[in-house]
Formats: structure tokens, sequence, C-alpha cells
């Protein structure tokens, strides 16, 4: 991982990758793995700045837990200096798929989150107040 400045070194290009994570899942204490053109290279949570050669590079990204999950993968064709910009955002399960792209990207699975803990939630609030009602005091 380097920061090359204004200007890439002849023969490459510049990706900015920006790894998204969420507080609410195991992501923020997992390490992305990433992979360009199949080999590995060290990544973080935020912003990666790297060195890459002229023309189109394969990205895959994924979160390892027990298994890994959260795979997510982008072709990017790189200009000789030239900078490109990805957003990659793990899932809120370790069972789907991540999201990777030019913009910032949202959070898979976080519509399914919400909804299971909401339940869980009410379903909690229900159980309690059942008990204050049935009790010979309420």
């Amino acid at each position: 991982m380097t920061d090359m400045g204004v200007v890439a070194r002849p023969g490459t290009g510049r990706l900015r990758l920006t790894m998204q994570k969420s507080a609410l899942t195991w992501g923020a204490l997992l390490t992305p793995q990433v992979r360009v053109n199949g080999y590995p290279i060290p990544a973080r949570w935020g912003e990666n700045v790297y060195d890459l050669w002229v023309g189109p590079n394969a990205v895959d990204i994924s979160c390892q837990y027990l298994w890994s999950y959260g795979q997510a993968s982008a072709r990017v064709d790189v200009q000789e200096g030239q900078e490109q910009q990805l957003f990659y955002a793990p899932p809120m399960f370790t069972f789907m798929r991540g999201r990777i792209g030019p913009a910032r990207q949202r959070l898979p699975g976080m519509v399914g989150f919400w909804a299971f803990f909401g339940t869980v939630g009410l379903l909690a609030l229900t159980l309690v107040l059942a008990a204050v009602l049935q009790s010979p005091t309420g």
C-alpha cells in the first residue's frame, strides 16, 4: 500500500479503495482481504491507496470470520497517471455478498437486519406487557 502523491509512477495508475464498515456488524472487528489480479495485498477499513499497472485489473474483496463472506469483485481499467475510485461495503450477515462500485455503497442486508431486531424487540416488549397485565397488582 503506497500513497503515490500527485502523479503515479510511469506505467502505473492509482486505485483509491475505500472500505466501508458498520459498527453494527462483525466487520468492525475483522480485517478485509483484498486481492488484485489474484495476489493478496494489505488492506484496512477506511481509505487504501494502491499502485496498479496500466490496463485491466481484477479486484476481489472478502472478509474472513469462521468462513469467507462478503465477496465482491470489480474490474478496474487503469490509465497511466490517472486515479480510479472504488468503494466496498460488507454485508450485515455473513451469508451474503458484499457490494463494490465507483460510488459509496449501501450495506447489503440492512433492511433485513433492522427487520430482524425490530421483530425481536417487539416480541420482547409484548412479553413484558403481557407479564405486567397478568400480575395480580397490575
